[in-house]
């Protein structure tokens, strides 16, 4: 088990992918679990991160619907009554796309494939695209979610819709295991990789970033 100092905010997420990423979605009669989210320029997930020196961040589900299109694969996933809050979430990868135009057919089969690949089905490929399109630096983020030993109580959690803060800080948390093992996830972070390489903003000097190597940091028990 590892101990991990708690970012103050939380990693709050439509309730498909909290779901996705903790009890998995079923495609070709495997379990396959959610690791990759989108993100922005102005959006929270990378720019909290980026102030946080790295720090794990709870796991946390909206309450409302999302606005994006979910696949059949996604939608049972929002009518689940509950969402144990007992996971944590850590940045692995950072992947910096080209800015998506609405005729973009690149982008669009880069997330046609996602979506049908064990990776993202729970959402139909037009949600992301749709979610990024016209955004300053457009982002995929590689997460890493992980069981903890504590579970905290809704009542600890204060914000608005979009952001949610623990309280009381600071809080030290233990990790009993990652949902993925170390050797899938380095084959996931490999293939998702591959997939968006040639979808990435080559004017950024290192458009595909390695955050920090999750498999190394939960080397002793992943």
């Amino acid at each position: 088990m590892l101990d991990f100092p708690l970012h103050e905010c939380s990693l709050h997420v439509d309730k498909a992918n909290a779901q996705a990423m903790v009890r998995g979605f079923i495609k070709d009669g495997r379990v396959h679990h959610l690791s990759i989210l989108t993100d922005k320029g102005n959006g929270n997930y990378l720019r909290l991160w980026r102030y946080s020196y790295n720090l794990p961040r709870l796991l946390t589900p909206f309450k409302e619907h999302t606005k994006y299109q979910l696949s059949s694969i996604g939608i049972p996933l929002e009518s689940y009554p509950q969402f144990d809050l007992k996971y944590i979430s850590f940045l692995d990868t950072v992947i910096h796309l080209k800015k998506t135009g609405p005729k973009d057919t690149g982008l669009a089969e880069m997330w046609k494939d996602l979506c049908f690949s064990g990776i993202f089905d729970i959402w139909d490929p037009g949600a992301p695209m749709l979610n990024l399109r016209s955004h300053e630096l457009p982002m995929i983020l590689m997460v890493r979610v992980c069981e903890i030993e504590q579970e905290f109580a809704p009542e600890e959690l204060s914000g608005k819709r979009f952001l949610k803060f623990i309280d009381p800080k600071p809080r030290t948390v233990r990790v009993l295991r990652p949902i993925i093992e170390n050797r899938q996830f380095a084959q996931f972070r490999e293939v998702v990789t591959k997939k968006a390489l040639t979808h990435t903003d080559m004017s950024i000097a290192q458009p595909v970033v390695l955050w920090q190597d999750t498999c190394q940091l939960l080397k002793s028990i992943g």
